[in-house]
């Protein structure tokens, strides 16, 4: 049986991001307080493979929950496109792969 994780907000970093800050190294760059919430499944594609134990959510399941109706200007009389799902986009909706906090929490 899965252990049931703690959900506690106090340890979600600050910022717009699942890390606190970047630390310089003799070798480059260290990530510094990641949250720990946030993970990569491996065996997913690159772009879609963070996963936020705090959401219960991973890329893919964002981008198929994801719905967006695209705004074109014609002429200037605005003009609704048909909605896509995340899935339908030419784009990720999602950014956890590349650590971006879809959570929303401490952001500020």
């Amino acid at each position: 049986m899965k252990k049931k994780i703690r959900k506690d907000k106090r340890k979600i970093p600050k910022g717009y991001y699942c890390y606190d800050h970047l630390k310089k190294t003799k070798k480059g760059y260290k990530l510094v307080g990641i949250c720990p919430y946030w993970s990569k499944r491996e065996k997913r594609p690159e772009q879609e493979c963070g996963h936020c134990a705090y959401l219960n959510k991973g890329d893919w399941n964002i981008n198929a929950e994801a719905k967006i109706t695209p705004i074109y200007y014609v002429n200037g009389k605005k003009i609704k496109g048909k909605t896509l799902s995340g899935k339908d986009m030419p784009f990720f909706v999602s950014l956890l792969w590349d650590m971006v906090k879809e959570c929303g929490i401490n952001e500020d």
